[in-house]
Parts: C-alpha cells; structure tokens; sequence
C-alpha cells in the first residue's frame, strides 16, 4: 500500500479561485487526502475495509478538492503530472458504523485531479490506484442528481406536511411513487424512491428525500440492486443499520419498516444471498428500537417453490398490478397512525368512547405469527386482507367478494388446494375496521378488521343474521372450529354467539368488545353426510349494544385426528 507524505499533496478546492500561487494547504485537507489515496491504492482489500477511516479524515475532506500540479510548499523537483478526470465528497454524516465513507463521483463537469510523485512512475502508479479505487469501491450516487434534484424541487414548492409516511428505496418504490397516494388513501404518504439504486444510495440521500418530511414512518425497500452488484450479505444489513442510524438520529420518533427483498424469476439465482442478507436485517430490527421487518417471501413463492410469475411484469422482475396488491395488503396494517378514530356516534355508543388505541411500536412480533391450524380465514376490509406471513397462507372473505357466486375455494396454511368450498350464504352487513390491531395473536390486518351483522337499524339494514356454509368436507373426519372477532372502544357487551351444524351441532360465544387474544373453539364435529355444514351468527343473549352488533374477524379450521 502506498504512504504518500503530506508534502507531495497540494488541494486547492474546486469551488474556490485559485489563490495567490495557485496553492491552499490546510493540515487537515492534507491529511483527508492521504488517508483517502492510501486506502485506495490498497486495491486487495476489500471495500467494507476502506471503510475503517477516521472520522478527522471524513470530516476533513468535507468538499470536493484538487491536487495541484502547480505551486510550491516543499515538494520541488517534481519530474511529471498526470492529470485524472475525477471528483470527491466525504460525507461528513459519520453515522456509518465504519467510519469514512468515501464516493468518487464523475460530476457532469468534473473539477481536474492533479496527483503529483517525485518520479513520474510513482505519480502514474498514485493516479491509476485512484482511478481503480473510484471503479471498485463504489456505483455514483451523482448518476441520481436529476431525480432527487426533482424531488427537493417538489418539496420546495409544496412544502411536506410532518407526520406523513415516507416510502423510499429503489425500482420496486419508484414504480409505486405515483400510485401510493391511490393505495393508501388513508394515510399522508409521499414516495421518494429511484429506481437502480441501492441501499447506500439511500444513506447518501436520506437528507434529502426522507429528513425534510420528518415523517412519523419510513416504509423501506432496497438491496435486491446491492446484492446484484456482488455486495456481500452482511455489507448489504450493515448499510441498512446506517440508513436507520442517520433516520432515527435526526428522527428519534420515526418508525422504519424494512420491506424483505423480494424473490423474482429473473434475479432467482441470487435468492441464496438475498435470504441471507434479509436474515440479518430481521435480527438486526429485532434488536433495534422503532424498526421493524416485513417477510414478504412466503407471498411471493407458489406452491412449486418458485416464484409466483403472477406477481411480475414481462421482465420478470418488477412487480405488476396484482403483486403491488399483495404488497399493498401486507404492509396497509403496518401504517396504522397514533390513533385511530371510527364513526361516531352510533346507536349505543358516543363519541367520547369512539376513539382507540392504535400500534405504538412495529417491532418484528408484529409481523411474526405462528399457528397449529389447518386452515385460516380472515374476515374483514378488502383493503387490508392478510398475505401468506411466516410461510402461512390465509383465506380472505371480505365485502367485495363474499357474495361470489362460485364460492371460494379453500387453501391449506402451506397455501394448497384443500377440495372446500366456503360459501356466504347470508351475507354480512358490513366491515368493522376498528378492532384491536396491535399485540394480539393474529397479524394486524386480520385482528384490527372483521365483518358484521346487526339486528337494529344500521346505514339503513336490520335483521342481519350473517351464515356461511362449507361444502367438500369428508364425512369420516371431523372438523373443531375457533373463532375470533374484536371491536375495540366498546363500554357495551357484543357477545356473539356461533352455531355450527353439521352431523351434529356445536354453539359457542364470543365477547368482541375490546377483543385482544380472546378466542372461542367447537366441539370437534363431523359435517352432514354430504360434506357440508354451516355456521350461522347472531347475537349471544349478553350483548347489550343497542344494534346487537355481531362479529367474525378470524376463523381457524383444525382437522381433528
């Protein structure tokens, strides 16, 4: 590795005049740029190992700068000059956990880099380290000049509201900036991605395209380009853990959200790498106040073990209409605000207890579930279904499909086809979107949702008594049912009684109000000869609501042995 004494250096900054002889020397400059050219020239290490700089050095060599071939200052004699076409900035943030980050970047008009040697071998050999360094160590964050240029333009003429969502991160966040508005039109959210561009993009520009919204969430989606460009797994969570450290520093109240890379036909092969990478930035939110980890693998993987190809435009890549659905049902319960207001007043009900609580903290429990049954069905909002998590699979009846006259075929918790039908043959009169979404036992998007019926006037319907029907059931098993529902701000009762009819019948009951983790199980029971059976819903003689609210959030189906 070359030592090159401070004497053969002279800086001269690019944005400056020249002075008189053409010469500033300041100490600290000097030793920024030795640092920096000695690292690079050590072009067998790896680039994670550049990054041991000293913060003097990061803060040193601030702005871009230029080493004179010209002037004096005690080098003298000087046999040759190379000239080489090339830019610097340090960034002075020092969040990183290594230290000096150092970006070359080709400017469109690049300052001149004289490096200057006591014999123009040596000079030549400094050039050509610099020149490889800027090759090997790092894409250009400047080829993004135009876009985020674009987006502080944005933010100049429409100044953000604070307390919005950020989404930011590379091509898969891109596509969606002018969609998210639409997605989630419950939420104030900006998108601020770019395409191409990896996690360390992200730190560079965090200043710029996420800080200024002091958003009260960052939803984060980067590293499937890092990993692409050979970035090795554990670099790839370590630059994640810098972008949190430069958010959460300025933004102490912020909630990040790392949206897990997804796996894609065309980038298949590199799937082994991704996992890996995803593993470390799962431990590392476990860990990691205010941050958190969506797994969206097992939604994106059919049951060949493939990548779903449903999911993907032609060039096998970039999500199409139908994966940003998906994408949208997993991550909408994540973006849950402070509070959460629901209509009021209602018969029964006032406004003073209309308002509930809503998630405080995402933290990975929040998107961790696991079960024992064989089937699970979430009853709720068509905007917040819930996608296959931890591997699971989920069945999703809500308003704008319970009436399908096909019925729905069920699936398996390991998403396979299991031959049953479930029919709503009484419908619901309604979704419910104010249960308890937060430290329950279910994903959010299946405990904060349910439908209902109700016996009073309701948004003028009465006498809703909701029943469902299953068929393609085997007469030689039976089947033990386990029912959850929540409707939180409740001071009434809301019990809710479930009749299962099958061979025999079963009749269990359910208090909504203010439901966490409560659940109801049948009696195992083998369906009609036939292979069906029915479940019918109506209020339990408890419930004291003034419209008799009755509710189904989740439904579990356990195959007894």
């Amino acid at each position: 590795m070359f030592s090159l004494p401070t004497d053969l250096i002279w800086l001269r900054l690019a944005s400056r005049p020249p002075t008189s002889g053409g010469v500033v020397q300041p100490t600290k400059r000097l030793e920024a740029a030795r640092v920096a050219m000695s690292a690079m020239a050590g072009l067998r290490r790896r680039r994670s190992d550049f990054m041991q700089g000293n913060q003097t050095a990061c803060t040193a060599a601030s702005s871009l700068a230029v080493m004179d071939s010209k002037g004096g200052g005690g080098g003298g004699g000087w046999s040759s000059a190379l000239r080489v076409r090339a830019d610097w900035i340090v960034y002075e943030g020092c969040h990183a956990r290594r230290g000096l980050f150092v970006w070359p970047l080709l400017m469109k008009n690049p300052s001149l880099l004289f490096c200057r040697a006591q014999s123009g071998v040596r000079g030549l050999l400094v050039a050509a380290a610099l020149v490889l360094g800027c090759g090997l160590l790092h894409a250009d964050p400047a080829r993004w000049t135009k876009q985020i240029d674009a987006f502080t333009a944005a933010d100049q003429a429409n100044p953000p509201a604070k307390g919005g969502i950020v989404f930011t991160g590379s091509s898969t966040i891109a596509i969606w900036n002018k969609n998210l508005s639409k997605d989630f039109p419950d939420y104030n959210v900006v998108g601020r991605g770019f395409g191409g561009s990896t996690i360390e993009d992200a730190v560079f520009y965090a200043d710029r395209t996420v800080l200024p919204h002091a958003p009260r969430m960052v939803v984060f989606y980067a590293g499937e380009n890092d990993i692409a460009g050979k970035k090795t797994p554990e670099r790839v969570a370590d630059d994640f853990a810098k972008f949190c450290d430069i958010v959460l520093k300025a933004l102490p109240e912020t909630r990040i959200l790392y949206v897990s890379m997804k796996p894609s036909p065309r980038r298949w092969a590199l799937q082994d790498k991704m996992d890996a990478a995803n593993a470390l930035i799962a431990a590392y939110c476990s860990r990691t106040f205010r941050t958190a980890f969506l797994d969206m693998k097992p939604a994106m993987i059919g049951p060949d073990g493939q990548p779903r190809s449903e999911y993907f435009k032609d060039d096998k890549l970039h999500l199409n209409d139908e994966g940003y659905r998906v994408w949208r049902a997993a991550i909408a319960p994540l973006l849950a605000p402070e509070v959460t207001t629901v209509p009021a007043p209602v018969a029964g009900e006032s406004a003073a207890t209309s308002t509930t609580l809503a998630v405080e903290t995402i933290t990975a429990s929040a998107v961790t579930f696991t079960t024992t049954a064989d089937i699970l069905i979430d009853f709720g909002d068509g905007k917040k279904t819930t996608p296959a998590t931890g591997g699971i699979a989920w069945n999703n009846i809500h308003m704008g499909n319970q009436n399908a006259a096909a019925g729905h075929a069920l699936v398996d918790v390991k998403n396979a086809a299991t031959g049953i039908t479930l029919r709503v043959t009484k419908p619901f009169g309604g979704a419910n979107n104010a249960g308890v979404a937060s430290g329950g036992r279910y994903p959010a998007s299946a405990s904060g949702d349910s439908l209902f019926g109700n016996t009073e006037v309701f948004s003028k319907k009465s006498n809703i008594f909701p029943e469902i029907a299953f068929s393609g059931l085997d007469p030689a098993k039976k089947y033990a049912f386990t029912f959850f529902a929540s409707r939180g701000g409740s001071k009434d009762n809301r019990t809710t009684r479930y009749t299962i009819a099958g061979a025999t019948e079963s009749v269990v009951e359910l208090d909504a109000a203010n439901n966490k983790d409560s659940t109801v199980t049948s009696t195992a029971i083998a369906p009609a000869a036939d292979g069906t059976l029915t479940i019918a819903i109506a209020p339990g003689e408890a419930n004291n609501n003034a419209n008799h609210f009755t509710y189904l959030g989740v439904l579990e189906i356990k195959i007894a042995q």
